[in-house]
């Protein structure tokens, strides 16, 4: 994400974190909670492609436009690094 996260306009009826004048006080930590879950997954995960393919393989064409959108997916498959002991 490029910018800023508005939860109090646009957002904020389908987050349902704001009630008119008064706001959920667990906001900001939810938002931080889910920033902390995303910035994990690189860390917990070994990304692989997938059936084998070759890093030279992918394809990194680009899709012309008012931003720069890949013109096919990348498809990566998650394998767990970690192991989690409890």
């Amino acid at each position: 994400m490029c910018g800023r996260l508005d939860v109090t306009k646009t957002h904020g009826k389908i987050l349902r974190f704001l009630n008119l004048s008064r706001s959920c006080p667990g906001m900001q930590l939810g938002l931080y909670e889910f920033e902390m879950a995303l910035a994990n997954l690189p860390h917990r995960f070994t990304w692989d492609l997938p059936d084998g393919m070759k890093p030279s393989e992918v394809d990194t064409d680009d899709v012309f436009g008012l931003t720069a959108h890949k013109a096919t997916r990348l498809v990566s498959v998650p394998n767990p690094s970690l192991l989690c002991l409890l």
